[in-house]
């Protein structure tokens, strides 16, 4: 599995962030709400989700999400409706292609 990844953790925005397909079906609520709690209390999310960013922008969005799902839907969540204001630390990578894209998430979900 290949990817060119920067070493440069960037600050995201939820709104910044394209959700694509992922080899989970659906995200649980009660794992987003609990990974929420720990955001909040923390005042932030401590491991970097993975983008690639697009070549053009989709409805304002300038990446795609590769890895963690979860983080950006309980930050997301937290943004929403509590206001919280959180960003995303976010590491860009490029995946060659789909295939790498939906193996680097199946290996991501392994760890």
């Amino acid at each position: 599995m290949s990817q060119k990844q920067t070493e440069e953790i960037i600050q995201l925005s939820p709104n910044e962030i394209l959700v694509g397909e992922n080899v989970r079906f659906a995200l649980k609520p009660y794992r987003i709400d609990r990974l929420a709690e720990e955001n909040l209390k923390d005042g932030q999310v401590n491991d970097a989700i993975e983008v690639e960013e697009l070549e053009e922008p989709v409805d304002g969005k300038s990446y795609r999400l590769t890895v963690g799902h979860y983080r950006l839907a309980s930050v997301d969540k937290l943004n929403r409706e509590q206001k919280a204001g959180i960003k995303l630390p976010a590491r860009v990578v490029q995946q060659e292609n789909e295939v790498a894209r939906t193996l680097r998430q199946i290996s991501e979900n392994n760890e």
